[in-house]
This record gives C-alpha cells, sequence and structure tokens, in this order.
C-alpha cells in the first residue's frame, strides 16, 4: 500500500466511510488547512483524539482515520468556513510529518478485501438491519413521534459502515468498530450493541419512561 502525506484533523468524533460530517471551521491554522484543500481538490484526515483537546496544542489522536472530502462550503463574511464533509476511505498513521500549524502524517490507506475474501451471511446483514431500524423507531416513539420508512443501505459494507456512523455509540466504541478489519465482525459487534439497545428501549416503552440519555451502547 503507498504511503503519503495527509493533514490531519483531530476530533471528537470518529468518522465512516460514506457518511457525513458537518464541521465549523474557525481556528486560523484549520482555516488554512481547508483552505489547501479546496485549492488542491485532496481531503484530509478526521482522527478521533485520544488526549488532548480539539482546541490549543496538538491533541494525540487514534492511530486509524478516515479521509474527509469536503462536498460543500460556506465562508462566512468573518473568514470562519462551514464545511460539509463525506468519509472515503480508512487509514493508518505511519508516523508524524509536523505538528505545527496544524499536523500532517505519513499514512496508508487500509484496503478493503472484496467479496470473496471477505463474505457476509446475508442473515447477519438482515439481523443488523432490522436491529437498527427498530432502535430507530422505537427512539421516537419515546419521544410521542412515529417513524415510517427508515433507508438503510443494501450493501454489506455499506451497512457496516452506515449503522455507527449515524447511531449514538459511544465514541470509543465507534472507533473499535472503525478498526475492526473485515465486514462480518463489524456487523456482529454493531448487532450486539443494537440487540441491548433495542431491549432496553423496549423496556422503557413498556414502562413510558423517557430513556436516560439517546446512546445506544
Amino acid at each position: 500500500m503507498t504511503i503519503r502525506e495527509l493533514p490531519l484533523f483531530p476530533l471528537q468524533s470518529v468518522l465512516f466511510p460514506g457518511t457525513s460530517l458537518p464541521l465549523h471551521i474557525f481556528e486560523q491554522r484549520y482555516r488554512e488547512m481547508v483552505g489547501r484543500c479546496l485549492e488542491d481538490g485532496s481531503p484530509f484526515g478526521v482522527v478521533l483524539i485520544k488526549e488532548g483537546g480539539e482546541v490549543g496544542e496538538p491533541a494525540v489522536p487514534h492511530a486509524v482515520g478516515t479521509t474527509a472530502r469536503i462536498v460543500e462550503t460556506t465562508v462566512l463574511a468573518d473568514g470562519r468556513i462551514n464545511i460539509v464533509t463525506r468519509g472515503e476511505r480508512r487509514f493508518r498513521i505511519v508516523s508524524m510529518v509536523r505538528k505545527q500549524p496544524y499536523m500532517i502524517a505519513l499514512i496508508e490507506e487500509i484496503a478493503e478485501n472484496d467479496d470473496r475474501e471477505d463474505p457476509v451471511d446475508p442473515t447477519l446483514v438482515r439481523a443488523v438491519r432490522e436491529a437498527y431500524v427498530d432502535c430507530v423507531r422505537s427512539l421516537v416513539a419515546l419521544q410521542g413521534g412515529w417513524l415510517g420508512n427508515v433507508e438503510t443501505p443494501n450493501d454489506a459494507r455499506e451497512l457496516s459502515y452506515f449503522v455507527p456512523g449515524t447511531a449514538e455509540f459511544e465514541l470509543i466504541t465507534k472507533q473499535q468498530i472503525l478498526e475492526i478489519p473485515l465486514t462480518s465482525p463489524r456487523l456482529e459487534r454493531e448487532l450486539e450493541i443494537l440487540q441491548r439497545a433495542r431491549a432496553r428501549i423496549r423496556r422503557d416503552l413498556g414502562e413510558h419512561n423517557p430513556i436516560s440519555g439517546a446512546r445506544l451502547n
């Protein structure tokens, strides 16, 4: 796999391939980074912060992240920028090139195996989809609403990224799922979380009590 340089944006967020992440860019260093990405048409890397914060001194990121392509941009009058990014490919940090004014790392993209190398049981895909849809509808019901059709990807790999990318899993759980190499183990982990959440939500629905928090694990 080719090793190349990539600017990094350490965040309290985990981005998955195929999912969207809106960002408000206000620090000068990240305005510069985003400006260069827009000029070059190049992505940057979103990595979950392991130690430190989003603002101030350089944070320590987790080693695995996702490349983010800017798909929408709004420049405000004072120079701040609102962007929407879309996750493309997972990568692993090999080493740091620099930390100021923003991080640049040497990274290698994590290859996705083809269907023959990464087979997935359709029963597992169906179980994850049903559990996800049930949890979403039940959470809406807890708030006194009703939800009809809930769209989910048909492709197993896309589903394995869509579920943690849109559900309120704990950040460290999302990171752990992002780092799982193969699709089936990712879906199996997600199914465990969703099944526990579904049981808890159904209990809360039966008791007519509001669920504590909105997280699913």
